[in-house]
């Protein structure tokens, strides 16, 4: 992913990452005052993802289940950060001690996280029925 920080252009590279993950845009009807200046964002049932400089980061409540299966696979263990820790961390370890037990923000560094991260709540429902 490119860096979109102060871009005016930013929004054009946003709803081509954001279709080629099948996340649905939405048009917040003026830029936003933050690191890229986006109108767009996605929406993915109760998940709310917006673009930063490299990276995308998502806010929505991931049960521990869902989070453990992003963990395991190849890609989620690269590229899908719990927390956005930058050192990565399995979610069992953040959570410890947590209630719920789950996590509520994410930061995925490419595109193939990003699509990964999409189909993984959508394989848990979660794209229509919010967490469980």
């Amino acid at each position: 992913m490119i860096n979109l920080a102060g871009r005016p252009d930013c929004d054009r590279y946003i709803r081509e990452e954001l279709a080629r993950a099948r996340i649905k845009i939405v048009d917040n009807g003026a830029p936003a005052k933050e690191e890229v200046p986006a109108q767009l964002t996605g929406r993915l049932g109760p998940f709310t993802f917006r673009r930063a400089w490299y990276y995308w980061m998502v806010d929505g409540p991931v049960p521990i289940k869902m989070a453990r299966v992003l963990w395991k696979d190849p890609e989620g263990a690269v590229s899908v950060r719990v927390a956005g820790y930058a050192g990565g961390i399995d979610p069992d370890v953040w959570t410890k001690g947590r209630r719920p037990k789950r996590v509520d923000t994410y930061h995925i560094d490419d595109q193939a996280g990003l699509r990964l991260f999409a189909d993984t709540i959508k394989a848990h429902g979660l794209d229509k029925a919010g967490a469980k």
